[in-house]
């Protein structure tokens, strides 16, 4: 009973430390947040006077924590700001002066100035980098998730599409010899369709993914979780046009192994089943992992398959 109790009495006083916690961080955002930068300093139109531009990229910077990072870290930003002023002020008030100045006549000399503008500039750069760096660490991870979203997208796509493609297909033919469903050709081209343009989004996945794990810069003001879509979505439509141009004899780069398993007597029963397969998921891969291998197939003349 003794062990009970004290666990009870450690669980209230948990919620009540969190309960706490949670409504200083609300107080703490109504100060800081609820006012404008001019409003927190104490002399900032002297500041302003001094280092007009310097104040102007400070409050640029206060613009882009808000709209580019999370409210802990804008907050965040907002402490160092106002820290970044009051130790301007400082220096500027322990830098030396001549003798027998005082007052405004004191404040206006260039060593203090100089004083002030070296530390706000100092501060302003520190600034600066952890508003870029916070927000690229942002910005990669909305690109994660939208590679989540996309992942999700072209997984609803491609069933969307197979339906919507083997409906038409038949929808086609049916006039013609009244079947309901498709033929052998018809089946291995939409499996082939389907396979190359999943291969694409896989490919385009990859290729972000080995992007930002090799650390190569994301422009925060530019990426979204739209952008991994997008990306994505170039992935199958590279794939999708390499499809064609292979299926179509337009670039003869490797030869299709579906036609040599429409030879067999049993395609199903063939090897080439799951060869054929592979065959163009790999070939949607390597479409969407790599546009430029894309741009140079198109680029190239028409080939002769039989030359």
């Amino acid at each position: 009973m003794v062990a009970i109790g004290s666990a009870a009495r450690g669980s209230r006083f948990t919620r009540g430390a969190n309960r706490r916690l949670r409504e200083a961080r609300h107080d703490e955002w109504a100060r800081l947040a609820g006012r404008s930068l001019a409003d927190h300093v104490d002399g900032w139109a002297h500041v302003q006077r001094k280092a007009p531009l310097l104040v102007s990229e400070i409050e640029s910077l206060d613009w882009e924590a808000e709209r580019f990072l999370d409210v802990q870290d804008w907050l965040l930003v907002r402490k160092m700001i106002l820290g970044a002023f009051e130790a301007a002020k400082a220096a500027e008030e322990d830098a030396p002066s001549a003798a027998g100045d005082v007052g405004a006549a004191a404040r206006d000399k260039p060593e203090k100035t100089r004083a002030l503008l070296s530390v706000l500039t100092a501060r302003k750069e520190s600034i600066a980098k952890y508003v870029a760096e916070s927000a690229e660490i942002r910005a990669r991870r909305r690109y994660s998730r939208g590679l989540a979203l996309g992942a999700a997208l072209s997984i609803a796509a491609l069933i969307l599409i197979g339906l919507v493609m083997r409906d038409v297909t038949v929808a086609l033919h049916h006039p013609f010899d009244g079947s309901n469903q498709l033929n052998l050709k018809e089946f291995f081209a939409l499996r082939d369709s389907l396979a190359c343009i999943g291969g694409g989004s896989l490919g385009a996945a990859l290729s972000v993914l080995f992007r930002i794990g090799a650390g190569q810069h994301v422009s925060y003001r530019s990426t979204s979780a739209a952008t991994a879509v997008y990306r994505m979505i170039l992935g199958w439509i590279f794939a999708a046009g390499i499809l064609c141009l292979v299926k179509g004899h337009i670039v003869a780069l490797f030869p299709d192994p579906t036609e040599e398993l429409l030879k067999s007597k049993d395609p199903f029963d063939d090897p080439l089943v799951a060869q054929s397969f592979f065959f163009w998921v790999g070939v949607g891969i390597l479409a969407g992992f790599n546009e430029r291998w894309v741009k140079r197939l198109i680029s190239q003349p028409v080939s002769d398959k039989k030359g």
